[in-house]
């Protein structure tokens, strides 16, 4: 006998009428869950089941409606009623077990963006693995930290400039722009498009500097140690993880970029020659190797470094807000204690008393 079977015996589980068993779901209390979820998984109609769906508040109940019910609708309507849990819900308990209910990018997409615990926000963004859902999280989380995960695992340049450019966030957006790497030749017409369209007046300021150091710098000349000077690059470049302004790290390796990219383009071998080798003899491969590598892991370091100096004005945003917000509830708290001492004619003196208790405790918990 199925579970909804112990249930029946009232005319309305029986009817022949879809609308009336759905009137009948309606007018259950909402704490028969169980004979819900029967409804839910066991009744013929597809509208019967969403209108019992609508009305389960486990989400491991939902769960086992939007994985096994043969009906889109029905599943549909479950997911959403897990989505919107794993968004809003009170606890982060119950915000995970939604969340291990989804499986759609969409889904996990909204949680990832506007999930009310960082942690489930964190949890759905690991399981997205599309460039765009990325590049879209890293615009528009409401979590400063879920948007620089996302864009850490933004690769697809495409998606690196829509987010330079539509970002409203101007920490991430000067991440992307930084990820991009521009400043040669060939990127003009995207700085431009960068230097008009950003949102971020940052970032816009940021393009326009670039094509301005285009304009002003000459033609490299060709090095006479082409080696050497790459070396120096490498050693400029690992001294930027010690400074601790971001906008002068940021400049400083887009130029050493541009500077390594000259090379590249001056001399058909990648590293040129040595001092006391003919220039026209090439540089060994091992040599040029640990040079390349020395340059991709301090490029890598700095960038790293630029992460975390986002995330620390992040946290530091974060903290003045809180602060603020603090500042603003001991003013309104200050507010009401004068007032209650300019009725104090017509309130109690022991009334006083509990009132001064209660702000004393409202301050404290601040």
């Amino acid at each position: 006998m199925s579970l909804l079977d112990r249930f029946r015996g009232q005319p309305e589980w029986q009817d022949d009428d879809p609308s009336v068993r759905v009137s009948a779901v309606d007018s259950l209390a909402d704490e028969a869950q169980e004979l819900l979820l029967a409804i839910a998984t066991e009744d013929t109609d597809p509208g019967v089941r969403t209108a019992a769906v609508l009305r389960l508040s486990a989400p491991v109940a939902l769960t086992r409606v939007a994985q096994a019910d043969q009906d889109a609708g029905v599943r549909t309507e479950a997911s959403a009623m897990l989505r919107d849990m794993a968004v809003g819900a009170e606890n982060p308990e119950e915000a995970r077990a939604a969340l291990a209910g989804l499986s759609e990018s969409r889904d996990l997409s909204e949680v990832a963006r506007n999930g009310k615990f960082e942690e489930i926000s964190q949890s759905a963004l690991k399981r997205i693995d599309t460039q765009k859902t990325l590049a879209s999280v890293s615009r528009r989380a409401v979590h400063p930290a879920v948007r620089l995960a996302a864009l850490a695992r933004v690769t697809d340049r495409d998606e690196l400039v829509a987010v330079a450019i539509k970002s409203d966030h101007k920490n991430v957006a000067l991440v992307a722009f930084d990820r991009l790497s521009l400043g040669g030749p060939e990127d003009r017409e995207l700085l431009k498009m960068i230097a008009v369209q950003a949102r971020a007046k940052s970032v816009a300021r940021r393009g326009r500097a670039v094509l301005e150091a285009l304009d002003a710098d000459p033609p490299p000349r060709l090095a006479s140690d082409p080696p050497r000077q790459r070396e120096r690059l490498c050693e400029n470049l690992e001294t930027l993880t010690d400074v601790d302004d971001r906008d002068l790290v940021s400049q400083r390796l887009a130029a050493a970029q541009r500077q390594w990219t000259a090379f590249d383009a001056l001399d058909g071998d990648l590293l040129g020659a040595p001092e006391g080798r003919h220039l026209s003899e090439p540089i060994g491969t091992d040599e040029s190797a640990a040079l390349v590598a020395r340059w991709a892991s301090a490029t890598a370091q700095v960038q790293d470094h630029l992460l975390r100096l986002d995330r620390e004005q992040s946290e530091a945003e974060r903290l003045r807000r809180l602060q603020a917000e603090a500042l603003s509830a001991r003013e309104a708290l200050c507010e009401q204690l004068a007032a209650r001492f300019s009725d104090e004619a017509t309130v109690p003196a022991d009334g006083l008393v509990t009132e001064v208790a209660r702000l004393r405790t409202d301050w404290n918990a601040l």
